[in-house]
């Protein structure tokens, strides 16, 4: 009875084995981090997920209890599974050295994956040519998401809903709305680029930052006191 056809959800309480059933028979699967957790369901599941095989989607669930924006359950999703990472590494008495959930998969969980689960993913989910160009143009220059050092790992963690934070949509490469704020005579110039022109940022390639999505700062480690 399994097939592609069908996209399991929460998944908290299956086995590897069950995991592993859905993955051979090509099954999708979405995830809720944040109402999973506040019911007290939020597990493993991710990892399980990821291990078989199945890169999940994202879902709002209860829209009332999180906002019901995407932006959200992508924070959700890398701070739940991040949380009990370190959790684990912990009661191990460890410290974690590689985090295994990445910005990078997070993005795509919200993005190619959900398409994927609906059976669309040939029409939407990537900027890919042929595709529709079904996208959200996020600001840059807000304080928020400066610097833009790590573009994706800026989405995940600190993209907003809002007029403040995203111009138009474009679906199928057309405006879909217009933004609700202008810049008109006399008006200020946005946060992050007042905070750029007293602050440049540095120059790329310090402290081995890059582009890309991929870049994690390093732990800061104090220097010893001078005698």
């Amino acid at each position: 009875m399994l097939g592609p056809t069908m996209t399991f959800v929460h998944c908290n309480a299956l086995a590897d084995d069950e995991l592993s059933m859905m993955a051979d028979a090509g099954c999708t699967a979405s995830i809720s981090p944040d109402i999973e957790l506040q019911m007290g369901t939020a597990g493993r599941q991710r990892a399980g997920l990821l291990r078989a095989g199945i890169r999940p989607s994202l879902s709002i669930d209860v829209c009332a209890s999180n906002g019901g924006h995407m932006f959200g359950t992508m924070r959700a999703t890398i701070g739940t599974q991040r949380g009990f990472d370190n959790a684990d590494a912990l009661q191990r008495g460890e410290s974690l050295q590689q985090l295994e959930l990445t910005c990078r998969q997070v993005l795509e969980f919200a993005t190619i994956e959900g398409a994927r689960a609906c059976g669309i993913d040939h029409k939407v989910g990537s900027l890919t040519p042929g595709k529709r160009a079904d996208i959200v143009l996020l600001r840059t220059d807000d304080l928020g998401m400066t610097p833009m050092n790590n573009p994706i790992g800026a989405v995940v963690y600190n993209a907003q809903p809002g007029a403040r934070r995203h111009d138009p949509r474009r679906r199928n490469g057309r405006q879909a709305r217009r933004a609700t704020r202008r810049r008109g005579r006399g008006a200020r110039a946005p946060a992050g680029e007042r905070v750029a022109r007293r602050h440049p940022p540095p120059r790329w390639g310090r402290n081995g930052a890059r582009i890309g999505g991929d870049w994690i700062p390093a732990s800061y480690e104090p220097q010893p006191a001078e005698v």
